[in-house]
């Protein structure tokens, strides 16, 4: 049972640290983006999304690993919930950017999708390849 604690507690370290590069790769993107480009978008309206996705990526994060500690049926439906509080949480992010300077521009909107994303993209990838170690670790259990 330790060594299963210190496997999750391990990945959940090596999930933080890489949506940290993911974070600090998009904000030095954006910077060359908007300084290059003298686009309207302003660089600290970059950093609030940016900041926001990923702190919407850690809450889905922890939410999926503490599935892991979970049975089996307990463990998915942990899964599916960070899936879809990412989602829901998006939403909002956008609701409140939305209320907040009234008036989205189209630098803004390709910003926003480019974020979500590549948020997406990893903590999937990241979810699907814990799940199948998960899998096959289970497997190899029952087996022996």
């Amino acid at each position: 049972m330790k060594i299963h604690k210190i496997k999750v507690l391990t990945l959940s370290v090596k999930n933080y640290l890489f949506l940290s590069l993911i974070y600090l790769a998009l904000i030095g993107l954006g910077f060359i983006v908007t300084t290059v480009m003298k686009t309207e978008f302003v660089l600290r309206e970059l950093i609030i999304l940016l900041t926001g996705a990923f702190i919407i990526s850690i809450i889905s994060s922890i939410v999926f690993f503490r599935g892991l500690k979970k049975e089996d049926n307990k463990g998915a439906m942990h899964t599916l919930s960070a899936v879809g509080l990412k989602f829901l949480l998006f939403l909002a992010l956008l609701g409140i950017f939305a209320l907040i300077f009234k008036e989205l521009s189209w630098h803004f909107l390709v910003a926003y999708f480019i974020a979500y994303i590549a948020f997406t993209i990893y903590l999937l990838v990241t979810f699907v390849n814990i799940l199948k170690k998960k899998h096959q670790n289970t497997s190899d259990e029952k087996r022996n």
